[in-house]
């Protein structure tokens, strides 16, 4: 008989914890468990994975690369339905825990990470091949699909970069860090492009000369109708749904605009090693400058600008600006260093496993309360000035990334706060999601995430927003209501399971008496009659 798929519902993820799920301490899940709004058989998909288990050893990245195309084909999955945590969660927790802790533990056997049990799509370690295999197949051919997890920051840039989700974008990045001449390695090269390419595209620019046709949904029903047939998938690379490709001249239009942004990138990058910062001295030729130093005159370069620009002045570029920030810093207030050091940790994203980038971030953003936005502007202004930060209406970023490697105070900075900023980069996500959702009670915290936060907030008061605020108030709430209810709900069972042995007993009494009268009964009839 086929195992069905079914959904976990977010009041479960209180029972689930690294150690809970470690050991299976998370007692019964029967009460936590929906089905999904259609069947759908999931032993194809305990097929595949059990196969990769067999295939490859513990924690080997390259069981990736084959179980994505395999994942998706195995289990035929609507985008709509995808987005819904609680399958991952489902399949994560009860159905596929041995696959987790093969892939994601630890020598000790261990999960480290929450997110890969019951996070976000981007980082849950199924739902993270599933939606890889949808935006990087082409039609019904997986081929880039394989080709993207021969380096795990390109699927992590393919998961996490907006532009992505236009599918010519996509397959033009995969093809275009994978053929790419030289000795530079693929590593690199699939940072430095997605890096370029999400500083200055957004799916919006791309639509406009390479737009996305979207998905064939007549194609794909007929495909998710259809019982994937999985003896072929452990040999051959299965098909997903028979949909048209992506028209090549798209996807070579967006490769062209990405080898046109390398090269500038790479000629910047030569120019501010051999010749410092760039000065405003204009030279011939139109520059895309995604995330150099530009300087003309006293206006400050804006993010993806396209500008002239020209080499003058001497001197190590990178030395110079990492200069400049701890002479900028050391001349501050204490107070404005406290929000120095708030915009500097804010404009970094923290590497999972890779280095530290550059973060864009809106002004709102750095600006938590309202009491707060005169000396974050004044602050933004005068990194500004110094040429330490950029901005364009949007957003700023840090203007060389010299300054993420290279400033020694701000990688103590990092050092110190990188937990409390993971928490704190998680709860801005699950709030903005949480106001998306129009407050949807299904997206609040719950269980170890909601403690950890509200742990981190008693000590990182100043640091919250009144939005960040409201969203931990609501789960609180919501997580003790919901307490409540399930301590109520514990002790009507446990009455129940009490009435129930009582009236068990009497049964078995009843019994009993019975089996001793019946006889006695017969013995008394039998002599009479006779």
């Amino acid at each position: 008989m086929s195992q069905p798929l079914r959904r976990l519902i977010p009041q479960a993820r209180t029972l689930i914890t690294k150690e809970s799920f470690r050991y299976q301490s998370f007692g019964s899940l029967d009460g936590y468990v929906e089905d999904t709004l259609r069947p759908i058989d999931i032993d194809p998909l305990a097929h595949v994975v059990q196969t990769a288990m067999k295939v490859f050893p513990p924690r080997d990245e390259e069981s990736d690369g084959w179980l994505a195309p395999r994942v998706h084909a195995s289990l035929r999955l609507f985008r709509s339905e995808a987005a819904d945590q609680g399958i991952w969660d489902y399949l994560s927790v009860v159905v596929l825990r041995d696959y987790i802790i093969w892939r994601m533990s630890d020598e000790d056997g261990a999960v480290n990470d929450i997110d890969r049990i019951i996070g976000p799509f981007r980082h849950q370690a199924l739902a993270r091949l599933w939606w890889a295999a949808e935006l990087s197949r082409n039609g019904a051919d997986y081929r880039l699909t394989e080709q993207v997890f021969s380096s795990q920051d390109a699927v992590n840039y393919l998961t996490n970069v907006d532009a992505f989700h236009n599918r010519p974008a996509a397959l033009a990045y995969i093809r275009f860090i994978s053929r790419r001449s030289g000795t530079t390695p693929i590593k690199q090269r699939a940072i430095e492009t997605g890096k370029t390419l999400n500083h200055v595209l957004t799916t919006i620019v791309l639509d406009s000369f390479a737009p996305d046709s979207g998905s064939d949904m007549n194609a794909n029903e007929r495909w998710i109708a259809e019982a994937p047939d999985v003896t072929l998938m452990d040999s051959a690379l299965p098909q997903g749904p028979d949909e048209p490709q992506v028209p090549e001249e798209k996807i070579r239009a967006v490769e062209q605009l990405l080898e046109r942004l390398m090269e500038e990138h790479r000629l910047l990058e030569e120019l501010s090693k051999d010749k410092g910062i760039v000065e405003a001295m204009p030279a011939p030729g139109l520059t895309v400058l995604p995330d150099a130093v530009s300087v003309r005159g006293e206006e400050t370069p804006v993010l993806g600008e396209l500008s002239l620009a020209g080499p003058a002045g001497s001197g190590d570029a990178h030395a110079a600006i990492v200069e400049t920030a701890e002479s900028v810093y050391e001349e501050l207030l204490p107070e404005q260093q406290t929000i120095a050091r708030r915009i500097f940790l804010q404009l970094t994203e923290l590497g999972e496993g890779t280095q530290d980038t550059p973060r864009r971030v809106t002004t709102e953003e750095l600006v938590l309360r309202p009491e707060n936005a005169l000396p974050v502007d004044a602050m933004l202004k005068m990194l500004r000035d110094a040429h330490l930060i950029t901005s364009d209406e949007a957003a700023v970023q840090i203007a060389d990334e010299a300054l993420i490697r290279e400033w020694k105070r701000l990688r103590e900075w990092l050092d110190e706060d990188r937990e409390d900023l993971r928490v704190h980069r998680h709860l801005a996500q699950a709030t903005q999601e949480w106001e998306m959702m129009l407050h949807d009670p299904n997206a609040l915290y719950r269980g170890a995430r909601l403690a950890q936060a509200l742990e981190w907030a008693k000590t990182n008061a100043d640091d919250i927003s009144a939005r960040e605020r409201e969203f931990l108030d609501a789960s609180k709430q919501v997580a003790e209501r919901e307490g409540q209810s399930l301590a109520e709900a514990e002790t009507r069972r446990a009455e129940e399971e009490h009435r129930a042995a009582m009236q068990w007993r009497q049964r078995a009494f009843y019994f009993g008496v019975a089996m001793i009268t019946v006889p006695i009964i017969v013995a008394i009839v039998v002599y009479f009659v006779h």
